[in-house]
């Protein structure tokens, strides 16, 4: 496992939703922590991959660190990214998120099929602002694309 890794920081290969999270793989990270990307693009089932995987740890933390993570999404998007309420939600309840993510993810893009708003929206207040455009595998940014409100 550990070549495989090294080889595919340097010749990267197409991650897969099998191997994505930790929860995926037995004794070492999931390649998106492994690889720690800043930029990422992926297909709808990957985002919904990521987004089930945020709500069953967050479901598992207890009903206290449960509600305190519906109260950072709903001060985050109730005081905007960048706003005094978005920061404090970032540093104090979404920073474990960002964490298992790898930590660097900054810019994601979705394409190949439409994701559906309530991925998309969850995700850009608990991890990065997603970019959502249509035929992003022929022609990019050739046909349209949605941010979240």
């Amino acid at each position: 496992p550990r070549r495989r890794r090294l080889t595919e920081k340097f010749a990267p290969s197409p991650l897969t939703v099998k191997t994505l999270t930790d929860a995926s793989v037995r004794n070492c990270l999931g390649d998106i922590r492994a690889l720690q990307p800043t930029i990422m693009v992926g297909v709808p089932a990957v985002w919904e991959t990521i987004r089930k995987g945020i709500v069953s740890k967050v479901k598992a933390a207890g009903a206290v660190k449960s509600k305190m993570f519906d109260l950072g999404l709903a001060a985050k998007k109730y005081g905007g990214r960048g706003s005094f309420l978005g920061n404090v939600a970032d540093s104090v309840v979404f920073k474990a998120v960002k964490e298992n993510t790898g930590g660097k993810l900054k810019y994601a893009m979705s394409g190949g099929a439409p994701i559906s708003k309530e991925t998309q929206e969850f995700l850009s207040l608990a991890l990065v602002m997603i970019i959502q455009g249509c035929e992003f595998d022929c022609d990019l940014f050739d046909s349209f694309v949605c941010v979240p409100d």
